[in-house]
């Protein structure tokens, strides 16, 4: 089984057990990468433009690619005869707040950041994971609602607990205003669904590299940990279903659920930011 990464303006597909690189594309924009995988089609997106790829051997012909070595795109390239929808507006906006791309996380995937940095991201983090359920509460989904308490308590007893702390009041100032914000968002049903979306959509990527990273570079903390990210590294599900929902809702609103995308991707980077700032010498 692969796991599909975008890194820069590249598809890559990694072997899940070994982390081996199969296959890289490069796709014709110089623009971040945005991608969906439902379980069969694979689809990337940037620069404006949205292909479909293969997901055995895109940006492969047969053979194994030396370093820094790319292939000729192989994607199919989707009809542009119409404006892009709503949703895959929003996925601009998330590739140029890119999470996967920020300092702190690529410091975790590489085991540079310190445990004590990561024991602040599980307390002053958690603050803004608490909020997600009121998220799908006001969208419409209370099943999916139920299942993020759960998942926020699984932070709180694995996660958090496993780094000898517990989920608080955030004390820094980056996550504080990211909580308000999405308190603020998830009140109405259209700027709920843009902001979600925003978090939802990078979330199965995240997650696969956050849980990557403790494994392979953390061996002294509990396995534990890693159980919430486990929980959504293949949870493509959801963003999913909240594309339909943003792409069906009527003018007005669907500006309104892109410019809530945006304000949360912003505030999602910044709150790393705030976290990640003790740490940068």
């Amino acid at each position: 089984m692969f796991v599909y990464v975008g890194i820069k303006n590249a598809v890559v597909a990694l072997d899940d057990r070994t982390g081996a690189e199969i296959w890289r594309t490069q796709l014709h924009g110089s623009d971040y990468v945005t991608m969906l995988w439902d379980g069969e089609a694979l689809f990337a997106a940037n620069s404006g433009e949205v292909w479909r790829l293969d997901p055995q051997s895109s940006g492969n012909r047969g053979g194994s690619l030396a370093s820094g070595e790319y292939e000729p795109f192989q994607g199919e390239r989707m009809s542009t005869d119409q404006a892009p929808t709503t949703s895959r507006r929003c996925d601009g906006v998330i590739a140029h707040h890119s999470l996967l791309q920020h300092p702190f996380y690529v410091a975790w995937s590489e085991g540079t950041l310190p445990v004590a940095a990561l024991s602040d991201y599980a307390r002053e983090y958690g603050a803004f994971v608490d909020t997600i359920a009121q998220g799908w509460d006001i969208v419409g989904s209370p099943e999916i609602a139920r299942v993020e308490e759960e998942h926020a308590d699984i932070w709180d007893k694995t996660f958090a607990a496993g780094l000898g702390t517990s989920v608080t009041s955030p004390q820094i100032e980056q996550v504080a205003k990211l909580v308000e914000i999405s308190r603020e968002l998830f009140a109405e049903r259209a700027t709920a669904l843009g902001g979600l979306y925003g978090f939802e959509a990078q979330q199965p990527q995240t997650a696969q590299s956050k849980l990557k990273g403790l494994r392979e570079h953390y061996p002294q903390l509990p396995q534990s940990c890693g159980e919430y990210f486990n929980l959504h590294r293949h949870d493509y599900h959801e963003p999913s279903l909240l594309a339909a929902e943003i792409d069906s809702l009527g003018d007005v609103d669907r500006e309104r659920a892109l410019g809530a995308c945006e304000r949360m991707c912003r505030g999602l980077y910044d709150a790393l930011t705030g976290i990640h700032t003790s740490y940068v010498h």
